[in-house]
């Protein structure tokens, strides 16, 4: 009869505890994630140089924030005074290993001289410098494989 007082006691505990401690891991794991958070892949930190018009050096990277393809842009405006530049992105994918034009068309951000990139996804200063995967071709998950800069234009404002 005590084996069955038992048993009957521990499967009480079980019963009550469970729900308890399945919550407290929901919490847990609920601030754990935070999708704000770079994660970004260090062994894709290098700045590719893609080109230089009238006086501005275009560079990129390709690389991961959450478990998506992201491209960052850097440009160093080498000129004296601040500059114009627009321009068009297009994109390769593994998914589409061929050039898909970015279906948001001409972007368009003011220089001043000197350096000015991102290269964080966390906390995102100039969103014209970052193109997530889901934004660059909106209707699939891309894994982004190549970037291209295309229509460059350096104007002085």
């Amino acid at each position: 009869m005590n084996k069955a007082k038992a048993t009957s006691r521990i499967n009480y505990f079980i019963l009550c505890l469970s729900p308890i401690l399945l919550i407290l891991i929901l919490f847990v794991s609920a601030f754990a994630f935070n999708p704000n958070k770079a994660n970004i892949d260090p062994s894709a930190t290098k700045w590719v140089f893609h080109s230089e018009v009238k006086g501005v050096k275009i560079y990129y990277q390709i690389n991961t924030c959450e478990k998506q393809s992201v491209v960052f842009l850097k440009f160093n405006n080498t000129n004296s005074k601040k500059v114009s530049v627009t321009w068009k992105e297009a994109f390769y994918t593994k998914q589409v290993p061929e050039e898909k034009d970015s279906h948001k068309g001409t972007k368009q951000l003011t220089l001043p001289p000197g350096e000015t990139s991102q290269s964080d996804c966390s906390a995102v200063r100039i969103k014209e410098c970052i193109t997530f995967s889901h934004e660059a071709i909106p209707t699939y998950i891309a894994d982004i494989t190549e970037f291209k800069i295309k229509d460059i234009h350096v104007t002085t404002p």
